[in-house]
C-alpha cells in the first residue's frame, strides 16, 4: 500500500534517473563469470567501492523500484540509504517488509 501523501517525499529526479539507468543498463555480470567488484569497476570505469554499493540495486524489488521512480516511496527511503545498506535481503518480500513499512 502506498505511503500517505504526508509521508511521501517529492520526486527526486537525480536519484530516480540514477536508479532508472541502473535498471536499463543491467549489465552486471550474472553470466557465471564470477567477476569481482574490481573487475566490474574497471569494465565500467567506475570506483570499486561504488560498485559494491550500487550492484545490489540490480536485485531491488520491482515494486520498490517503481515506488522510487514514481515518488511513492516512504520519505526516509533514498538512494543514499539503499546504497549504504550492507544487509539488504535478496528476497523481494523481505525487502518490502524492511523498506516500505
Amino acid at each position: 500500500m502506498p505511503a500517505s501523501s504526508a509521508q511521501m517525499r517529492p520526486r527526486n529526479r537525480a536519484g530516480s534517473s540514477f536508479l532508472l539507468s541502473e535498471r536499463k543498463n543491467d549489465h552486471h555480470p550474472s553470466d557465471g563469470t564470477n567477476a569481482s567488484d574490481a573487475n566490474i569497476a574497471a569494465h565500467f570505469n567506475a570506483h570499486g567501492p561504488d560498485i559494491s554499493r550500487i550492484l545490489p540495486m540490480a536485485f531491488l524489488s520491482p515494486k520498490i523500484t517503481e515506488a522510487i521512480l514514481t515518488g511513492q516511496q516512504p520519505i526516509d527511503l533514498s538512494i543514499a540509504k539503499l546504497t549504504r545498506m550492507l544487509d539488504l535481503p535478496v528476497g523481494w518480500k523481505d525487502q518490502h517488509a524492511i523498506l516500505m513499512n
